[in-house]
């Protein structure tokens, strides 16, 4: 009787300290497009924990440049640096190959141009699957611009789903990796 109550509370710290102190998984996009100077956890990683607090605080924390060599941030530099502010992670993935796009060279897919599809091929492919696209969202006369990842090709008109962060939404094209969700 002795040894199984002993075993039985054995077995109970275990499976309290486990919960206690389990890791936010954090699974590294392959490449990022990022559209502005910061770079968030949140642009290039999807994140679980069962604790929506972390998950936030995880997103929101920006990595410093210095970080990002040759335009890739490695899983172990980004898992030290986590480690370092004090949260429990486990990465998957090996690193995320950041994009950094200029003002300058999004300025056509940043302010889009309502009549643009009236220059525009109907039959011209004018997203590709797997492309990175400007997801521009409407509602209420607010204008929200996103990067996403197209998951089907698309023309002029066309509903295509996009990947944004870790949601799949459809848009309708508009331009040259441009779509739309109203």
């Amino acid at each position: 009787m002795n040894r199984l109550f002993i075993k039985t509370i054995v077995f109970m710290f275990l499976l309290f300290t486990a919960s206690v102190v389990t890791a936010s998984n954090i699974y590294i996009y392959s490449n990022a497009d990022i559209f502005d100077g910061k770079v968030f956890v949140e642009d290039i990683a999807s994140i679980e924990d069962s604790n929506t607090d972390t998950v936030k605080k995880i997103q929101e924390t920006v990595i410093p440049k210095s970080l990002i060599k040759n335009g890739y941030l490695d899983a172990q530099v980004l898992a030290n640096y986590l480690k370092e502010l004090g949260y429990n992670v486990r990465i998957f993935g090996n690193s995320v190959k950041i994009n950094m796009i200029t003002a300058k060279a999004s300025a056509d897919i940043a302010n889009p141009i309502r009549d643009i599809t009236s220059r525009i091929d109907i039959d011209e492919i004018l997203v590709r699957v797997g492309a990175p696209v400007r997801v521009v969202l409407n509602k209420n006369q607010i204008q929200i611009g996103i990067t996403g990842r197209a998951l089907r090709s698309g023309r002029s008109g066309d509903d295509i789903p996009v990947r944004v962060r870790d949601k799949i939404i459809y848009c309708k094209v508009v331009g040259t990796n441009l779509v739309e969700k109203e």
